[in-house]
C-alpha cells in the first residue's frame, strides 16, 4: 500500500465548461515525462494515494484553455504522477481524476511547469524596481541521448564536452545580469525537443540543473512542446521561457514550419505580463519563405487581437527569433509585397504614437530606440540583421499594470566572451575541438517596471527610421590588422580570426589554396566570390582575406564578400 502524501501544489486553471485544479509531487529537479502507459488508477482513488516521491519538491502544471474536459492524456515519471481534480460551483471534487484518454472536446494540452522549491513568488531584487527582460537565440543546445534531427549533432560530433561548454557558457552569458542571478525573464530558441524521455535528461532537465548549479534564477522553466503530439508532427527544437516570477497561465500556438509561439502569462508584483516566445521559419531573405512567415504572423496577430479585444490596455511583449528584419518590407519590398512582420505584426518604430490615449494594434519594436548602424544582432554576408526582436503593446506605454523603460533597450556585446573585439561580430559556435565560440545571434534585453498612476513612459532618443539598406559590418581594424595566414595560425584558439592569405589554387574540389607550401581550403555563401573562385583554375595566383573556420574537420578560410579579394 502506497504511504498517504498531501500535495504540495495546488494550482487552479479554469476552462469554459469546468476548472481543472492541477497538482502533482515530485523531486522539482525533474521535468515530468509524458508516461501514459503508467497511470491505471481509477476516479474512485483517494486525494491522498498519490504516489509518494522520491524527494520533497513541488511540480506545477497547467492546461490551455479548450472545451469540455473528461480526461487528457496522463503525465507523469517513475515516482510520481499528474492528476486532475474536477469542480463544479460547489467546490473540488472528492477524488482525483486520473488524465489519461485525450477527449476530442478538448483543445488545450498539459504543459510544464517546473520551478524549483526555493523559487520566491515575488524577486526581492525587482519587488520595487525595474526588472529585465532577455531574448536570446543560443544556437542549438542539444542533449546527449544521440537521436537528433540535425547531422552536426549525432554523437561523433556532439558529446559531454560540447554540452557542458554549451551551459556554460549560457550560465555564464545569464550571471552577467541581476548581480548573478541572472535576467528576470529569459526567451530562448533552439532548445532541443526531448525525443528519447524515457531514458535520457531532455536539453530543458539539463538546462535547469546547470541553471541551479550557477545560483541562477530562481526560475520558472516553460517548455514549448505540445504535450501529446506526435514526435513526427513536432519540430526538432523548441522555444523556452525563464520566469522569476510566477507562471500564471501557459498556450501553445501551432505555426506552419516552425516552431510552435509559447505564450506564458506571469504576474509581476501581481500584475499581468503576457510573453510570446517565438522563432519563425527562417530564410529572411526567400520571398518564397516570406509567405510562410506570413502564416506564422497570422497567428500571432489573431492571438494578440483576441487579448486587445478584451484589454485594450493588455500588457505584451513579442520576443524572440522571427527570422524577418526589423524592416523586412522595407529591405525585400520588391520581392515581397507584404511581410509578416510589419504588415501582420504592424511592428512599426514611432514610439510617441504609443503615449497616445486612443489603444493602436501596432507593436513598438525595440529596434528603433537604437540609431540604424548600431542596430544589429546577427550577421550574413558582411551586413548585420535583425532577426532577435523585442516587440511591445500600447499598455505598457500607460500608466498602469507593467511599463517599459524608456531607452533601456540594447544588443549584449561582450568583447571577452561573445563577440571579437575588433568588428563586434558574434562568435558562432562549433562543435570541433569539444565546442568554441558562443552563439550565432546576439541577446538582446530591456528592462520594465511597476507603473506609476500619473507617469506614463519617459520617451527618450527614439529613432523612427527605417532604411532600405542594412548596416554593413566594419572589418576595416580587423583586415588592418590581419596576420598572413600560416600552418600554425590554424588552431583553435584562432576559430573565427581574420587572416591575409596569398597563393596558387591546388585544387577546385575542394577548393584547396597552396600558400607557402601549406594546403587550406577557401569557401564563401557570396554569389559573386563563389563565382570567381570556381573560374580560377589549378595553379592560378590568388590573395585576399578570409577567417578562420572548420567544415567536416578541415579548416578553412571563409572569405565574407568580393571586398576581400585582393585583384
Amino acid at each position: 500500500m502506497k504511504k498517504q502524501l498531501l500535495p504540495q501544489a495546488l494550482l487552479l486553471v479554469t476552462t469554459p465548461g469546468v476548472s481543472l485544479f492541477l497538482l502533482a509531487c515530485g523531486e522539482p529537479s525533474e521535468l515530468i515525462q509524458d508516461a501514459s502507459d503508467e497511470v491505471n488508477q481509477t476516479h474512485e482513488q483517494n486525494l491522498t494515494t498519490v504516489p509518494e516521491p522520491k524527494k520533497p519538491g513541488t511540480v506545477l502544471w497547467e492546461f490551455e484553455t479548450g472545451g469540455l474536459v473528461r480526461s487528457s492524456p496522463a503525465v507523469g515519471s517513475d515516482d510520481h504522477k499528474l492528476y486532475a481534480i474536477k469542480t463544479d460551483s460547489k467546490g473540488p471534487a472528492k477524488s482525483p481524476w486520473p488524465m489519461r484518454v485525450q477527449n476530442a472536446q478538448h483543445t488545450g494540452r498539459a504543459i510544464a511547469v517546473n520551478p524549483q522549491s526555493s523559487a520566491r513568488l515575488e524577486p526581492s531584487s525587482t519587488s520595487q524596481g525595474t526588472f529585465t527582460v532577455l531574448a536570446h537565440n543560443v544556437e542549438n543546445l542539444f542533449d546527449l541521448d544521440g537521436v537528433s534531427a540535425y547531422n552536426d549533432y549525432k554523437p561523433e560530433y556532439y558529446g559531454a564536452s560540447q554540452l557542458e561548454r554549451k551551459l556554460a557558457n549560457l550560465t555564464n552569458l545569464l550571471a552577467r545580469f541581476g548581480e548573478g542571478s541572472g535576467p528576470d525573464v529569459v526567451l530562448l530558441q533552439e532548445i532541443e525537443l526531448d525525443r528519447t524521455a524515457e531514458r535520457d535528461k531532455s536539453a530543458a532537465e539539463l538546462l535547469d540543473k546547470a541553471l541551479r548549479k550557477k545560483g541562477l534564477g530562481p526560475y520558472h522553466l516553460v517548455e514549448g512542446r505540445i504535450k501529446g503530439q506526435s514526435l513526427k508532427e513536432s519540430p526538432s527544437i523548441v522555444c523556452v521561457t525563464l520566469s522569476k516570477f510566477p507562471v500564471e497561465e501557459i498556450r501553445m500556438h501551432p505555426l506552419e514550419r516552425a516552431r510552435p509561439v509559447l505564450e506564458t502569462k506571469i504576474s509581476v508584483n501581481g500584475k499581468p505580463l503576457i510573453l510570446f516566445n517565438n522563432h519563425w521559419k527562417s530564410g529572411a531573405s526567400s520571398a518564397s519563405l516570406e509567405k510562410v512567415r506570413l502564416g506564422n504572423a497570422q497567428v500571432l496577430r489573431k492571438r494578440i487581437d483576441d487579448l486587445l479585444n478584451g484589454d485594450p490596455a493588455v500588457d505584451v511583449i513579442v520576443g524572440g527569433d522571427l527570422n524577418s528584419h526589423y524592416n523586412q518590407k522595407q529591405v525585400h519590398g520588391s520581392a515581397m509585397p507584404q511581410t509578416g512582420v510589419n504588415d501582420i505584426l504592424l511592428s512599426h518604430g514611432n514610439e510617441t504614437a504609443m503615449l497616445k490615449l486612443k489603444p493602436t494594434r501596432k507593436l513598438y519594436n525595440l529596434w528603433h530606440e537604437l540609431p540604424p548602424e548600431q542596430r544589429g544582432s546577427d550577421i550574413w554576408k558582411g551586413e548585420w540583421g535583425t532577426l532577435m526582436h523585442l516587440m511591445l503593446s500600447h499598455g505598457l506605454y500607460d500608466d498602469t499594470g507593467i511599463q517599459y523603460v524608456g531607452d533601456s533597450f540594447r544588443t549584449v556585446r561582450l568583447s571577452d566572451f561573445n563577440v571579437y573585439p575588433e568588428t563586434g561580430t558574434p562568435r558562432r559556435w562549433s562543435n570541433d575541438f569539444g565546442g568554441l565560440g558562443v552563439s550565432d545571434h546576439l541577446p538582446i534585453v530591456a528592462s520594465f517596471r511597476s507603473a506609476t498612476k500619473g507617469k506614463p513612459v519617459e520617451i527618450g532618443k527614439n529613432h523612427s527610421s527605417a532604411p532600405r539598406d542594412l548596416p554593413q559590418v566594419d572589418y576595416s581594424k580587423a583586415l588592418e590588422k590581419a596576420l598572413p595566414f600560416t600552418q600554425e595560425m590554424a588552431r583553435s584558439a584562432n576559430y573565427g580570426q581574420i587572416f591575409s592569405f596569398s597563393g596558387n589554387l591546388a585544387q577546385q574540389k575542394p577548393l584547396t589554396l597552396e600558400t607557402e607550401g601549406n594546403p587550406i581550403q577557401l569557401w564563401s555563401f557570396d554569389q559573386l566570390v563563389k563565382k570567381k573562385l570556381f573560374a580560377l583554375k589549378k595553379g592560378d595566383m590568388l590573395s585576399g582575406y578570409g577567417y578562420l573556420s572548420r567544415y567536416r574537420g578541415k579548416w578553412q578560410l571563409l572569405i565574407e564578400n568580393a571586398k576581400w579579394l585582393i585583384e
